[in-house]
């Protein structure tokens, strides 16, 4: 194609900023619940994209300006992903629908972007700035926690045996609980390796394998961290403030290997530069393709999950009576969880014993619904930091963690989730399954319970909430 028609098809008289505004107004509902979920956790990424490209923007060597003709192509993309966005945004979830809108609007950013040497960050980009830390830490963080697990284990030759999800040397363990899974560190690391590719002008294909290192780099940190918490942790318990300082520190490293690793992969000028176009149509082929894989599976899952076994029914739930010998005496359940038993498609129930409130969350489904009440406590604007796992008498491994309000009130929280095959609850909580059906935390819960084939059962999460100090 002549750089004329190329220009034609760039933009027919149509300013870039056409485009990017169209884009933009067409998305406002999804762009609008991103900058809220930015503003209230992560009210630093926006702050930090745009200062990195405004510092590339200011210190990058002026070359010459020429037109391509991808523009046509990319925008084909664009659009088919809006319009994807447009049908779906009602019945996809939130996050994923405005996963399409920003990928959508990356397309528009590499359609009218007028350099020659394009900045392919844009499409990471537009998937890492999204708030992935709540299904990341879901889906992600036990099999993180497994691999770091099994490193570290590694690491400290035959000083300690992975037991579960905890280090063990016999007589002192440590839990690889869901912090150690290195969830917050992925998410950072890969924003971090995604700027980095924009600022060093990385081609596509460089721009994944910096991505790919920056992964493998913080498994290896995160395995790292593991094993030197549990070399000082079964000597000198020294608190959460050390289990902080030795993150910090493994992140400080593995970001270094990152930017050495951005270095090491830049364009050298000179160099051939990437064939857009044929990446462009690459890509609007695998659309078409995903489509039509869609379409044609979608009969499939729909038969599949029709012929899938029955699970128990929850109408003839029997709660327990007592826990540890004291009774759990039936308490009503807050006004601001009204509706909550239709979320996760089950039933719960709010029990007082001694001091303590302990509820009971029971479901059939096996889905993110079921999730940690940790979740809850930071929706409602409380503190959370994480403590260490307790093991009950009975060998089941419970999760942690402190919560404190605004207002001063504070709070322990101890979380189990395990499997039951009746629909009859034991009459003491303790004499329900003890280890092998029990996991500490959602995630380590989900991936045990999502294998094919395993047999339907309930699902019982319990949460125990006494006052602290």
């Amino acid at each position: 194609m002549s750089p004329k028609s190329a220009a034609g098809h760039r933009a027919n008289g149509t300013t870039p900023l056409f485009y990017i505004g169209a884009g933009l107004a067409g998305g406002w509902a999804a762009e609008g619940w991103l900058l809220q979920r930015w503003v209230s956790g992560q009210p630093w990424i926006p702050v930090v994209v745009l200062g990195v490209w405004a510092v590339q923007r200011c210190t990058r060597v002026p070359v010459a300006r020429e037109r391509c003709d991808v523009a046509f192509s990319w925008l084909v993309a664009s659009t088919g992903l809006l319009t994807a966005y447009a049908l779906l945004c009602h019945t996809l979830p939130r996050l994923l629908s405005t996963g399409l809108l920003t990928t959508s609007l990356a397309c528009i950013a590499l359609a009218v972007t007028p350099q020659p040497s394009r900045s392919w960050s844009w499409l990471p980009l537009a998937i890492v700035i999204l708030p992935l830390g709540p299904p990341l830490d879901f889906f992600c963080a036990y099999p993180l926690r497994r691999v770091s697990g099994v490193l570290a284990e590694g690491m400290l030759w035959g000083q300690a045996q992975l037991d579960g999800l905890a280090l063990s040397d016999g007589t002192r363990q440590v839990l690889l609980d869901a912090p150690c899974s290195g969830i917050h560190m992925l998410g950072v690391g890969l924003l971090l390796a995604t700027l980095l590719a924009g600022y060093t002008e990385l081609t596509l294909w460089r721009t994944g394998l910096l991505l790919v290192l920056t992964l493998m780099a913080i498994v290896l940190g995160n395995a790292l961290r593991a094993a030197s918490l549990f070399l000082v942790e079964t000597r000198f318990p020294l608190g959460e403030l050390f289990h902080s300082g030795v993150g910090l520190i493994i992140f400080l490293a593995v970001s270094l290997a990152m930017m050495a690793f951005a270095w090491r992969l830049r364009v050298v000028p000179g160099a051939a530069p990437d064939k857009p176009e044929r990446v462009a149509g690459y890509l609007c082929r695998a659309f078409f393709f995903l489509s039509a894989v869609a379409a044609a599976a979608s009969p499939l899952l729909a038969e599949s999950k029709a012929h899938r076994g029955a699970p128990p029914e929850l109408a003839g739930i029997v709660w327990p009576k007592t826990w540890e010998g004291a009774p759990l005496v039936a308490a009503p359940i807050p006004p601001e969880w009204a509706g909550a038993e239709n979320l996760f498609g089950g039933r719960m129930a709010q029990f007082r014993c001694g001091e303590a409130m302990v509820l009971l969350r029971l479901t059939p489904e096996v889905s993110r619904a079921l999730h940690e009440s940790r979740r809850c406590y930071e929706a409602f604007g409380w503190h959370c930091a994480t403590l260490p796992g307790w093991r009950d008498p009975q060998g089941r491994l419970w999760s942690s963690f402190s919560a404190t309000h605004p207002d001063g009130r504070k709070r322990v929280v101890r979380e189990c989730f395990m499997r039951v095959s009746a629909p009859v609850l034991p009459a003491a909580l303790e004499d329900l399954p003890a280890r092998g059906h029990t996991w500490p935390d959602a995630s380590s819960w989900y991936w045990a319970s999502a294998i094919p084939g395993t047999e339907p059962a309930l699902n019982l999460a319990i949460t125990r909430v006494a006052p602290q100090g």
